[in-house]
């Protein structure tokens, strides 16, 4: 809920350039870069906000070997040791805090559940109940669910909906992933200094604007084939009105026509002119009407191609795939 809560306003910021620029020219463009300007700035704000991890403290990278980790605790010792640092009351609690970090960092179990479930792990580690962990896991994400289905709602955002759950779904594989299987991510994935959690949480951080692009691109490539449908029916009957109108005056002419004159004033040479200016009128309402067809016809084909080929699930697979075996290989 307080993830929800924190990002409502990076959703809000979303869904209002996302009002403003979609309808301009080149406004998906636009709006997917105002998306991933604000993601940005949340993700950037986030990674600043957050507490100095151990890492940090000793000023040794998550993938430095525990010699390297004690020799850079002795460093931070001595330059903070309350015996060296007698008259500043702040050093000591800088002691405290290194030989804390230290402490978490020399030991591997520790260690590793500080890498995976940040300073809640030292506390209880989530593994030794995998249940009750990925009961919660899961509650956290039919949560976004539940809020990706309220968002898509609108007809014109339903294709959002799919790709923002399998979006979720690939977040809550690569994230059980990487807190209970021996499976971790290539050190030049993220900073050297951040952990497995800092960086799972730095990817929830960025979903709600993933979303919000998702819901961008559904609008902006939505095809209303009722609406569409209704639009071409409305239209050819239009057509077909003004059509009886000009068949009807063909009609009336070549009645002239057959008809024996009775004036000097009756011309057979105009009323032909007329019944060819008439014929020449349907001719072209008719032309109209095919091509009005052939354009509804190919942007429902259009349509009818691209859900037939819907073959998102299978990158989806192939692409966690490709996580778990790259990542379980190049992970440290």
């Amino acid at each position: 809920a307080a993830q929800l809560l924190s990002a409502l306003p990076t959703m809000l910021a979303c869904a209002l350039v996302t009002r403003l620029l979609l309808p301009r020219k080149k406004g998906l463009q636009l709006a997917v870069a105002a998306i991933a300007a604000i993601t940005a700035v949340k993700m950037s704000y986030d990674y600043n906000a957050r507490e100095q991890n151990l890492y940090e403290v000793l000023g040794v990278a998550h993938s430095d070997k525990p010699m390297e980790i004690r020799k850079a605790f002795l460093r931070e010792s001595k330059a903070t040791h309350p015996d060296k640092n007698k008259p500043d009351a702040a050093a000591s609690e800088e002691f405290i805090i290194v030989k804390g970090a230290y402490e978490v960092l020399r030991d591997e179990q520790s260690r590793d559940a500080y890498n995976r479930f940040g300073s809640e792990g030292l506390k209880s580690d989530p593994r030794v109940d995998e249940l009750a962990f990925m009961v919660n896991l899961a509650l956290q994400y039919v949560l976004w669910m539940i809020t990706v289905g309220t968002l898509t709602i609108p007809i014109k955002c339903r294709a959002a909906r799919t790709w923002g759950i399998m979006v979720g779904a690939g977040m809550l594989v690569a994230e059980s992933a990487l807190t209970l299987a021996d499976v971790g991510l290539p050190s030049w994935w993220y900073p050297s200094t951040m952990t497995e959690f800092e960086a799972v949480q730095l990817v929830h951080s960025a979903f709600p604007g993933v979303f919000m692009a998702l819901i961008a691109l559904a609008e902006a490539s939505f095809v209303d084939v009722d609406a569409l449908t209704l639009q071409a029916l409305k239209f050819m009957e239009d057509q077909a009105r003004a059509a009886t109108g000009l068949l009807h005056q063909v009609k009336a002419a070549t009645h002239t026509l057959l008809q024996p004159r009775t004036s000097a004033l009756d011309d057979p040479e105009a009323t032909l002119a007329n019944v060819d200016r008439v014929i020449e009128e349907l001719s072209v309402e008719l032309g109209r009407s095919t091509a009005r067809a052939k354009e509804v016809a190919a942007r429902l084909h259009k349509h009818a191609t691209r859900q037939r080929a819907n073959y998102t699930w299978l990158l989806f697979v192939g692409g966690y795939l490709a996580f778990y075996l790259f990542a379980g290989g190049g992970g440290g």
